[in-house]
């Protein structure tokens, strides 16, 4: 794992991620006081019983529903956890979405550092780009985390990020093969090489 060097210490940079994190979630914990809002919740959560709980008919309906136009069945499954666990209080809704804000915003900044892992910079100047990078990513999409009823871009951002950090790894394991093949293809001996020495 690599580290950033500071002087004597060392910090892993999931320690950074998890410090960006933290951070995120205490901008957001405001979002802890509001009620259920009136924009998406009223429709989402306080008048819709069928996303609460995983009986057979709840899941049925969240893997079926186009409800206000959009198909988000990931979505509705945490709804579905939500109300298992919190029942019909806020403060545990709008928790789960501070969650996976911070937790979006820790693997945004992790992607962006596996991205610039090849830039020619020193290494702290990748992390201060990955950490600004992430919490640029961060605060995009601010005003979906003040309300439960849209926590589509948390999950999505999860995934998307997710997603990317495969590619990259991917990426960069093809990079790295075709990099040995070509120094072993440059100091293997040529074919002419070989035939003059035979001859």
């Amino acid at each position: 794992m690599k580290v950033v060097r500071r002087g004597v210490k060392s910090i892993p940079p999931v320690w950074l991620a998890a410090l960006l994190a933290v951070l995120t979630a205490a901008v957001f914990a405001p979002a802890l006081l509001n009620g259920f809002v009136e924009w998406d919740d009223e429709v989402n959560f306080v008048k819709n019983p069928h996303y609460r709980g995983f009986g057979v008919s709840q899941l049925g309906w969240m893997f079926t529903t186009t409800l206000m136009g959009h198909w988000i069945p990931v979505t509705w499954l945490t709804f579905g956890l939500d109300y298992v666990v919190w029942g019909m209080n806020p403060l545990g809704y709008h928790l789960s979405n501070v969650v996976f804000h911070a937790l979006a915003v820790a693997l945004a900044y992790l992607v962006a550092l596996r991205l610039l892992g090849t830039a020619p910079w020193e290494q702290g100047t990748r992390h201060i780009a990955a950490a600004a990078g992430a919490l640029f990513f961060g605060s995009i999409r601010c005003a979906r985390s003040r309300w439960r009823g849209s926590p589509s871009d948390a999950t999505c951002s999860r995934r998307r990020c997710s997603s990317s950090a495969s590619c990259c790894i991917s990426a960069r394991t093809m990079l790295r093969s075709r990099a040995v093949a070509r120094s072993r293809c440059r100091s293997a001996p040529s074919a002419s090489r070989l035939l003059r020495s035979r001859w």
